[in-house]
């Protein structure tokens, strides 16, 4: 026996060759039927297995676009729509993503802003992805389409875009050719007349290979087997009647996006159980007929050439396999490709090789795009994990910090919550934040560099978790906004200190004022009969002086209260805001006979009510004042809805406003009228413009120019703005 195990290969055959001559015939018989069941289920394990590797290759295909749209969405670029910057860009990075199609920008309208491809502009708004994504808040998969520039079948994915303030401002979309799935297809040798078909989430057809003009691409898949697909097992295997009731073995599986229960897409392949077979039927008869001089054949043929059809082969493939462990993907066989076992191993090993050498290509290329995009951000990135340890960081990242490089950083933060974090607290609560809601958006927090100093950053972050729910570790991005901050501190001490000035006015100027006037009159009193027109005029000037002073004084603490010493922002019915407004301004509308119009919608909004009530009687009140001396005043009041806003637009028809002055209207005491033909402070519009501020809103005036009236329109968010 140790004689056996030491002989050659050569050997070894002829051996083993006579020891199983006798029961062949018996199991080659009984196999026969045996091999035609096992060819059924090995062509349903290699349908399966094909719609697994196709299935896997379109999830890791969905996975990097969604990664890739998600880090393109935080461009500052693409947050503002920047057409021109987003289309060159976007250029760019698809010269190195050859599998996508294009990358789309677009607005809320679904306008085309931007496009990585030449393409005629169009409307994005009815596709099931531009409405899923603006609908969900998240990434979004397409229906059937064909593309505009290759008009072959494509797939598209959505995402929506946020602008700075976290509203939404638009969708990023791009698209990838189905066709990059006939490769694995085709390498998989199945039988010719086997089936690729890739259905949308309501059974058209998206792409069929190989292709035929009897199933066309976009139309629905037949009910029996759509009913199937569809059904709740995600992932099956059956034996049905095609369109010319031949039986075919098919396998399915659906495929879906992170929250989504339904699936976007279906990928089925169809095997002909005909073909399945005839390789078995065929091996069975051929090996019942040849047995006999097979034998014989293979015991001189083990003799004479073991050595160079076998023993040699082997050997190729023993170094071409130890090439290939030590990375060498370009290695080959170079042996030929037949149907016996050394052919079918050389071609297995080949056909191994070539797919991992184009897997390995494809995913550096698609590594290459995220590291340019990754490399390039100018918001820091990050992966960390919960235990307080980075996993990943980019170069902007580093430089946020004060580091040299990713490496440095890397290398000498080893406790996130003790290195990083002023208080530590705050990255527990972080990560409590990321377990209960999934996500973080804008999550400000003050964190030390490397030097010592403190640093403001504002943070997104989300949850990765495996398959089996637990999570693996947190990726967000981060962007330093300690000037931001400066910048509000300075605005908070200014506002103090404007809060004490107005304390000094309205106890230290006002009372002073008041004494001047009071003697000013008195001496009016006293003096008035004995002096002379000029000694009277002049006294008449320094009392008006003082009295308009003192108003002045009053407008002015008015202004320096808003926000600061008025009722706190509540839900408020503005239609009862304006007839406030109209309450107090009564008398004024009474004298001057004036016809006030009120038209649209007025809904609750989140607002401070006696701001809104002040900002609507000086709007209608300079309505009034500013009207042509001829002429009775009439007032038109517009109110509309819009994009979340509440549009107000009081308009005249006064004495208007010359062009080259409307930029002076709402500068504190800026008048653009004499105070004699229309008396006031100079702080109403002023006023107006720092309540609306105060409220995360907008005013501007509209002139046609003199005597051509005015209209003022403001707008406030309906859910409330700026503190």
């Amino acid at each position: 026996m140790n004689h056996f195990f030491r002989s050659s290969i050569r050997n070894k055959l002829l051996l083993l060759l006579a020891v199983t001559l006798a029961p062949a015939l018996v199991i080659i018989t009984y196999t026969g039927h045996e091999r035609r069941q096992e060819a059924i289920a090995e062509a349903h394990r290699e349908a399966i297995l094909l719609v697994d590797t196709i299935a896997n290759q379109q999830e890791l295909l969905a996975e990097s676009i969604g990664t890739m749209l998600v880090t393109l969405s935080r461009l500052p670029m693409v947050e503002c729509l920047d057409g021109e910057a987003c289309s060159a860009f976007f250029a760019e990075l698809l010269d190195s993503l050859p599998h996508l199609t294009n990358i789309g920008l677009f607005n809320l309208d679904g306008d085309m802003v931007a496009s990585g491809r030449t393409v005629e502009p169009f409307n994005n708004a009815d596709s099931r992805q531009f409405r899923q994504a603006v609908a969900s808040g998240r990434l979004a998969a397409g229906e059937y389409s064909l593309g505009r520039i290759t008009r072959t079948p494509s797939f598209q994915f959505a995402l929506p875009v946020y602008d700075q303030r976290q509203h939404l401002a638009g969708v990023i979309q791009a698209g990838y050719s189905l066709e990059l799935f006939v490769d694995t297809f085709t390498k998989a040798e199945l039988p010719s007349q086997t089936v690729l078909g890739i259905l949308d989430h309501q059974g058209r057809r998206l792409f069929r290979y190989p292709p035929t003009d009897k199933f066309l691409t976009g139309e629905k898949a037949p009910d029996h087997l759509w009913t199937i697909f569809s059904g709740p097992e995600p992932q099956g295997a059956m034996l049905q009647l095609d369109g010319l009731q031949r039986p075919r073995l098919i396998a399915y599986r659906q495929l879906f996006l992170p929250h989504d229960p339904a699936p976007y897409t279906i990928i089925h392949i169809a095997v002909l159980k005909e073909e399945a077979l005839l390789a078995s039927r065929l091996a069975l008869w051929r090996n019942l007929q040849l047995l006999g001089g097979a034998v014989l054949a293979a015991l001189m043929l083990i003799w004479l050439f073991s050595g160079r059809l076998l023993l040699t082969p082997l050997g190729k493939l023993v170094t071409a396999t130890q090439r290939l462990k030590d990375g060498d993907l370009a290695v080959r066989s170079a042996l030929p490709h037949g149907s016996d076992e050394l052919g079918r191993l050389a071609q297995a090993f080949d056909e191994m090789a070539a797919n991992l050498e184009e897997q390995t290509r494809r995913l550096k290329e698609a590594e290459e795009g995220y590291r340019q995009i990754f490399e390039q951000s100018q918001r820091g990135i990050f992966q960390s994990s919960q235990e307080g340890r980075f996993y990943l960081i980019n170069p902007a990242m580093a430089k946020i910090f004060g580091y040299e490089g990713p490496e440095e950083m890397l290398l000498g933060i080893k406790n996130l919550e003790e290195q990083l974090y002023v208080q530590a607290e705050d990255r527990l609560r972080l990560w409590q934040i990321l377990q209960q809601e999934g996500a973080v958006e804008d999550f400000e927090v003050a964190m030390r560099r490397r030097d010592g100093s403190t640093i403001w950053v504002s943070l997104c972050a989300r949850l990765i978790h495996g398959k089996q729910g637990k999570p693996l570790y947190a990726e967000g991005s981060l962007v330093d906004i300690t000037a931001r901050k400066a910048a509000e501190d300075e605005i908070k001490r200014s506002n103090a200190e404007l809060e004490q000035f107005a304390y000094a006015v309205s106890h230290d100027m006002r009372q002073p004022l008041r004494m001047v006037s009071g003697h000013l009159e008195l001496l009016a009193k006293q003096l008035g009969p004995r002096l002379d027109d000029t000694e009277a005029q002049s006294l008449h000037f320094a009392l008006d002086g003082a009295r308009r002073l003192d108003q002045m004084i009053v407008a002015l603490l008015e202004y320096s209260r808003v926000g600061r010493k008025t009722e706190p922002k509540q839900p408020l019915e503005s239609r009862q805001a304006l007839e406030d407004a109209l309450l107090f301004l009564e008398p004024a509308i009474k004298e001057k006979q004036a016809e006030i119009n009120i038209h649209g919608q007025w809904p609750e909004i989140f607002a401070s009510r006696d701001e809104i009530t002040r900002l609507l009687q000086n709007l209608l009140d300079n309505a009034l004042k500013y009207h042509r001396p001829a002429a009775l005043p009439k007032v038109e009041i517009n109110s509309r809805i819009s994009d979340q806003y509440w549009l107000v637009t009081v308009s005249d028809q006064g004495i208007g406003i010359e062009p080259d002055q409307q930029h002076r209207l709402f500068q504190v005491f800026s008048r653009l009228q004499s105070r004699e033909h229309f008396p006031g402070s100079g702080v109403g519009l002023a006023l107006c413009r720092k309540i609306v501020t105060h409220h995360g809103g907008w005013i501007r005036a509209d002139s046609a120019g003199p005597g051509q009236g005015s209209a003022f329109t403001f707008a406030l968010p309906l859910t409330g703005g700026a503190p």
